[in-house]
C-alpha cells in the first residue's frame, strides 16, 4: 500500500490507540484519521513522504509524534485541534508547513528544519504551553497569526535570513522578546511593534 486515501477512517472514534502503519506508504490523503479520537499513538513507516489537509485534524488523544525521514510536506491543519499533542519531532527532509498545521495543540517546544522557508498562517495559533521555538537559518517569512496567543513564548531567535513578518505574527504573545543580530530585520521588526529586542 502507497496511499491511505482521502476520509478512509475518518471519525472512526474506536480506532485502536496505538496505530501501525503499513510498509511502502508514502502518502496519507486530506482528512484520512480526522477525529480518530481514541487514537494516543502512531508509528509511521519510514517511506512516508506526504501528510495531507486535515490528516489527524481533532484526535484529541494523540500525545507525541515522530515524523519519519523522508517527510517533505505537511498540509494545512494536519495537527490542527490535537488537543494532547505535546511533543512532536520533525524531520530536516521537511520542506513545507501548511496553515493552522499545529493550531491548538499542547506543544511545549518546536524545532524548525532548515530547509523550511515559511512559517504559515496560524500555524502555532493558540499553543498556549509553547515556550521554546528554535527557527533555522534559512527561514524566510513568518505569516499572519503564525504564532497567535502563544502566550508562554517569552523569547524568541529570529535569524538573519529573515526579511518579513506579519505584523500580526505574534499576536497576543505580549510578553515576548526578540532577539536577533544587531541591524537585522529582526530589530527593525521589533522596534516598530514595540517589542523588546535583545541583540546577540
Amino acid at each position: 500500500m502507497e496511499i491511505i486515501e482521502k476520509g478512509a477512517f475518518q471519525h472512526c472514534e474506536s480506532l485502536d490507540s496505538s496505530l501501525v502503519l503499513p510498509k511502502n506508504l508514502t502518502t496519507i490523503e486530506e482528512k484520512a484519521f480526522a477525529n480518530c479520537t481514541s487514537l494516543t499513538e502512531v508509528q509511521f513507516d519510514d517511506s512516508l513522504e506526504e501528510i495531507g489537509d486535515f490528516a489527524f485534524h481533532g484526535c484529541d488523544s494523540l500525545t507525541n509524534v515522530t515524523l519519519p525521514e523522508k517527510v517533505k510536506h505537511i498540509g494545512n491543519y494536519c495537527f490542527g485541534h490535537c488537543d494532547k499533542l505535546c511533543e512532536i519531532t520533525l524531520p530536516e527532509s521537511l520542506t513545507e508547513i501548511g496553515k493552522s498545521a499545529f493550531s491548538q495543540t499542547k506543544l511545549t517546544h518546536i524545532v524548525i528544519p532548515s530547509k523550511i522557508a515559511v512559517i504559515n498562517e496560524k500555524t502555532f495559533s493558540v499553543c498556549k504551553e509553547l515556550s521554546e521555538v528554535v527557527l533555522n537559518d534559512g527561514l524566510q517569512r513568518i505569516e499572519k497569526n503564525a504564532f497567535n496567543s502563544c502566550t508562554s513564548l517569552k523569547e524568541i531567535y529570529i535569524p538573519e535570513t529573515v526579511e518579513y513578518i506579519s505584523e500580526d505574527a505574534f499576536n497576543k504573545c505580549e510578553d515576548v522578546t526578540i532577539k536577533g543580530k544587531s541591524g537585522s530585520y529582526a530589530e527593525k521588526y521589533a522596534k516598530e511593534q514595540g517589542y523588546e529586542f535583545i541583540a546577540g
